[in-house]
Formats: structure tokens, C-alpha cells, sequence
């Protein structure tokens, strides 16, 4: 199976759409965005060197829960988040969202690495509105946690939120995730 054809050009220039193979791709050398044609359209794949994962079967599918058990390796595609956050007096970080999929798409985190400089409170990041737990991190315990070999996939269109309570004044964390986005 030989590799679906590449364009480049700058993000003024008109795409291709005539005689262009489905899952063709048109990079845009000024704005480092990258566009997938689906047979139809040319359909933005990242921004700013972000990569967007649409991971597909042999005969084009989407890969989801229909197929079943399936490995696939997913590095290439991974994204990373990071930032540092520093607990206001009270030693709090109100709840901040922090990663927000584009529209109709889910988030699935795969690895998630807190650090912090405080030595109380807790540590949360959470799909908020499904409930679901992604990491928690409890200084007085540790300073420090990796999660690695996780997939935790939030609702269409959930926002990834964290936020940190009774850290310590002034005190900072480190956030570090790795994510793709998922047609859903």
C-alpha cells in the first residue's frame, strides 16, 4: 500500500480538489496547519504543529468501540498539554479548564504528569461533567505523579478540568498530559 500524496503551499494558496486521493494531505508551510482531503473537502487535521488523531482501519473506518479489542499505536498522533498553575492565598487553583476539543470531538488522555511544590491539599484532573476522575495527586504523600499506559475518554465537546485545593500560598503546579481528539 503505497502513502497517500502530499501538498504544500502557503496557507493563501487555493488547495487542490481535482484528481486529489482520498486521505491526501496539504500542508501549509506559513501556519504549520494540515489539512486531510476526505473525497470532498480538505478537512483540518492541526494548528500550529498540534496533531489531531483520526485513527482508521485498513478500509477507512474509524477505529471505535464496534471493532473491539484493537492495538494501535497511537505516539505519533499524541499531543501534549502543559502549563503551571500558582495556588492563590488559601492555597487554592479554582477549577480552570484546561483542554477543550474541537467541536462534536472527545478528548482521550493518555498519560498525565502532576508536580507540585506544596506539601498539602489535593490535586484533580477530571472530565468534570461525566464524572470521570483522569488524576489526582496528594502532596503530602508525594510531589510528584506520572500515569502512563491510561485512556480515559471524555463525553463530545467535555472540557479536561483541573484544579487544586489547600496546597499552600503561593504555591506552584506543573501539568503535563499527552491526548488525542476522537470523532465521535
Amino acid at each position: 500500500m503505497s502513502a497517500p500524496a502530499t501538498y504544500r503551499g502557503l496557507s493563501t494558496d487555493t488547495k487542490p480538489t481535482t484528481g486529489v486521493v482520498v486521505d491526501a494531505v496539504f500542508i501549509e508551510s506559513d501556519t504549520d496547519t494540515k489539512s486531510e482531503w476526505d473525497g470532498d473537502s480538505w478537512v483540518k487535521l492541526s494548528v500550529a504543529g498540534a496533531k489531531y488523531a483520526i485513527l482508521a482501519d485498513s478500509s477507512g473506518i474509524p477505529l471505535g468501540t464496534e471493532h473491539g479489542a484493537v492495538s494501535v499505536s497511537t505516539a505519533e498522533h499524541l499531543m501534549s498539554f502543559s502549563q503551571e498553575y500558582t495556588a492563590t492565598t488559601g492555597g487554592n487553583v479554582a477549577a480552570t479548564s484546561i483542554l477543550t476539543p474541537a467541536t462534536g470531538r472527545s478528548l482521550a488522555v493518555y498519560a498525565v504528569s502532576l508536580h507540585t511544590s506544596g506539601s498539602s491539599g489535593d490535586i484533580a484532573v477530571d472530565f468534570a461533567t461525566s464524572s470521570i476522575k483522569v488524576a489526582r495527586l496528594y502532596p503530602s504523600k508525594n510531589s510528584q505523579d506520572s500515569d502512563v499506559g491510561m485512556h480515559m475518554v471524555g463525553a463530545a465537546n467535555e472540557v479536561l478540568t483541573f484544579q487544586a485545593s489547600g496546597i499552600g500560598n503561593s504555591a506552584k503546579v506543573f501539568i503535563m498530559l499527552n491526548y488525542v481528539e476522537h470523532t465521535t
